[in-house]
């Protein structure tokens, strides 16, 4: 029987899609080259790997984080060699900070070409730094593949926070593989494919992601004026135990926006007006119980530091990227389990709690009473987005002002909402695209983006991504032809020489036209009743809806500060 010779760099790149989809990998997003060829014939001709093409590797690294987020599993980045591998830097950043798992494949010139001179070469090594959880250069092809899948296996693993065992060793995070290739010639040899070594044995397991050293967990020090704040988390599954946890102690809850806590049930514990009232109302816990990343919050975030020494944080892996002294090195939900058994029947201080209940319905109240909501400002609509949002949707929320506004102006809701954020390195760039990563294997057509027009402008190359894939996403552009955020700043009150084009940097952008371009639908509305409107249709219509909200800035900042004076006021008669 005559043999089938196969090129050497084909069976290479077969041998690892092979792999990393018995693994668990699902997606693949992809940028052309030629280098990188033929990994990307192996992933597209692979029947269980979904790929999707980006011609622009910036906006795919961010496609990517948001399709990690949504999915919660590794997804592979492949480009070519040079400066290709060098625009996944943002999105590699963020991953690391928002422990999201990536696995980069980057095709490479063979080393003996590095330092020459030869075209569309750098050095690729360690290209990332300390931002990636493992880099390995696995060597241009060969017919011993045990080295490969060692590889392979262990960046699957490193980037799902474990070992080669399955056990938790670090947060989730980005890892790089780097894939040099010698171009194949029609003369090359090849190699038969029954000399291929695919016998190796793949281990990972998912088993102990959940399970925590219980021994490690011990009941909370004595309190009697406990609080709960909430960061980012991306698991709806701790909301009851954590709600369970709360009513056991008597403890209200700050939830942030992108906590899941905050939307999806009703709760009495649950506080959202945090960050207004913090700046008119003293509040003095002696004991915080923290889970999730930090808060949005500038204002609760500086209670923490104030409070550092009485705060413990609960987090599986440890310490990342926080400077809470006390940390606990638990599963939530197995944290939250353990002391509410331990808490049950003993007696809290039911006083401190209706204390700061009193104070959060007092600032809802005048909030929603607030004239200042039926004009359109960030404030109103930032809460128009959450109220028009029916339950079971995805909302993806943009940094600078978007998250701030919805974080100060958005109460607690029953409705089901999924929240979506880039909060790792707080960064404006690639957020569209990361929102429409989400949408993308989204299951309903709710999915709302939230964005400021700088950070819309960042990332317009995502928009070629939803067109080419028919992506059913709604876009809120706030566009206050600037960087708002900076009026908020003393910088803004000097009257700095060069404040307007330093800082707010207005672009006179057309977004109609940008909208024509890339085939989007698009409507500018001019009150908070057709901004609900508007929203509300646009989840009967299919593909990229881009919904322009213009404001004023000096408006805007105004209404943020009479909303701020007038609840003072009142709040001042409580404290």
């Amino acid at each position: 029987m005559e043999k089938k010779i196969v090129n050497i760099n084909n069976i290479w790149a077969n041998y690892t899609v092979d792999v990393l989809q018995k693994l668990c990998v699902k997606y693949a997003c992809i940028s052309p080259g030629n280098r990188n060829s033929p990994l990307i014939s192996a992933f597209t001709l692979h029947p269980k790997i979904k790929c999707t093409s980006h011609i622009d590797e910036r906006s795919a690294g961010y496609f990517a984080l948001g399709l990690a987020k949504y999915s919660k599993s590794p997804v592979v980045l492949i480009c070519t060699s040079g400066t290709a591998p060098a625009n996944y830097y943002p999105a590699v950043i963020e991953a690391n900070l928002s422990k999201i798992p990536l696995i980069i494949l980057s095709a490479d010139r063979p080393s003996k070409l590095r330092g020459t001179g030869a075209n569309q070469t750098i050095n690729q090594k360690d290209l990332f730094g300390y931002q990636v959880r493992m880099f390995k250069d696995v060597g241009l092809p060969e017919i011993d593949f045990g080295n490969l899948a060692q590889s392979l296996t262990k960046a699957v693993c490193l980037s799902l926070g474990q070992n080669i065992d399955g056990k938790i060793i670090n947060p989730s995070g980005p890892v790089h593989l780097n894939f040099p290739f010698q171009i194949a010639t029609s003369g090359e040899k090849g190699v038969e494919s029954s000399n291929l070594i695919t016998n190796y044995k793949l281990r990972i397991t998912n088993s102990d992601r959940t399970k925590s050293n219980k021994a490690n967990i011990k009941p909370i020090p004595q309190h009697t004026k406990p609080l709960i704040v909430c960061g980012r988390m991306d698991d709806t599954s701790v909301r009851i135990p954590i709600l369970k946890f709360a009513s056991a102690i008597g403890a209200p809850i700050f939830a942030d926006p992108s906590s899941q806590i905050r939307y999806g049930m009703e709760s009495p514990n649950i506080v959202t007006g945090y960050d207004t009232f913090l700046k008119c109302v003293d509040v003095e816990p002696d004991l915080i119980i923290r889970f999730g990343a930090k808060p949005t919050s500038k204002t609760l975030c500086n209670l923490l530091d104030n409070y550092n020494f009485k705060t413990m944080l609960v987090d599986q892996t440890g310490r990342f990227n926080d400077d809470c002294q006390t940390i606990i090195q638990s599963n939530i939900i197995d944290f939250c389990e353990f002391q509410i058994k331990h808490f049950d029947d003993k007696p809290i201080n039911t006083e401190w709690l209706k204390k700061i209940q009193t104070i959060e319905i007092s600032t809802q109240m005048a909030l929603f009473s607030e004239q200042s909501f039926n004009k359109l400002f960030e404030g109103s609509i930032a809460r128009t987005c959450i109220s028009s949002l029916p339950s079971n949707s995805n909302f993806f929320i943009g940094n600078s002002m978007p998250i701030r506004n919805v974080d100060s102006f958005t109460p607690n809701s029953g409705k089901i909402i999924r929240v979506f954020v880039n909060r790792g390195a707080s960064g404006i760039d690639g957020i569209v695209s990361s929102a429409l990563g989400v949408a993308s294997e989204s299951n309903t057509n709710n999915n709302l983006l939230l964005i400021g027009d700088l950070s819309f402008y960042h990332d317009m190359n995502g928009l070629l991504t939803a067109k080419r894939y028919e992506i059913d996403l709604t876009i809120v552009v706030v566009n206050n032809n600037g960087g708002g955020i900076f009026s908020f700043l003393p910088i803004s009150e000097n009257k700095e020489k060069h404040f307007k084009s330093f800082w707010t940097t207005p672009h006179n952008l057309d977004f109609e036209k940008i909208a024509e371009v890339y085939g989007c639908q698009y409507s500018k509305i001019k009150s908070i009743t057709e901004l609900y409107d508007a929203i509300t249709n646009s989840f009967e219509m299919q593909g990229l809806k881009i919904i322009e909200v213009p404001i004023d800035t000096e408006e805007n900042v105004k209404c943020h500060r009479e909303i701020l004076e007038k609840l003072s006021r009142k709040l001042s008669q409580i404290n």
